[in-house]
């Protein structure tokens, strides 16, 4: 009981540490947005479905740290793009 209970612990802060490690290691490279981002990462930026704010704001696919595919833009203003 004990072993498998350390083996759980184990795994679980493994899996902690990883996740923020890359979330700190992340970035966009787009300066309006690389405030801040959550989302998925590859090789230290931004890849894959993730949420990028500065002054504007995106929301959507991410390939080497910049908007890729389909995705919401926001403007600092208001406006609005959705789309490819």
């Amino acid at each position: 009981m004990k072993k498998s209970f350390s083996i759980v612990t184990l795994v679980v802060l493994a899996l902690a540490v990883s996740g923020v490690h890359a979330q700190e290691a992340c970035k966009v490279l787009l300066p309006q947005i690389s405030g801040s981002y959550q989302g998925d990462c590859k090789k230290g930026l931004a890849h894959g479905q993730g949420k990028a704010k500065g002054t504007d704001q995106y929301e959507g696919q991410f390939r080497n740290g910049l908007p890729d595919g389909k995705g919401t833009y926001i403007w600092s203003t208001g406006e609005k793009y959705k789309g490819q």
